[in-house]
């Protein structure tokens, strides 16, 4: 099943913004969780539901959420006002 399909445009690109500055947010954001909307950071913490819910305050539609630097070991990440729990996605 082809997930990408599914997912919002905006999101799509979030995730592309997000690996065009991927060096820069290891040096401040290694180990944390993130959610990155619109080419910059908008939570960080350690808890993915604390940034996610931290997102949606901040966001009126989605956020590409990851754990910086550990990308490889996880899924995707998507959230919206629609849906406030965090899905995850298989990449």
């Amino acid at each position: 099943m082809d997930v990408e399909k599914f997912l919002p445009e905006e999101f799509k690109q979030d995730e592309e913004d997000y690996w065009q500055v991927h060096n820069k947010l290891l040096s401040d954001y290694e180990g944390k969780w993130i959610a990155f909307h619109h080419k910059k950071v908008i939570a960080s913490g350690d808890n993915i539901y604390e940034v996610t819910l931290l997102a949606l305050q901040k966001s009126n539609s989605c956020a590409y959420i990851t754990k910086v630097g550990e990308e490889d070991k996880l899924m995707v990440q998507k959230c919206s006002l629609r849906s406030p729990t965090p899905k995850a996605y298989g990449t």
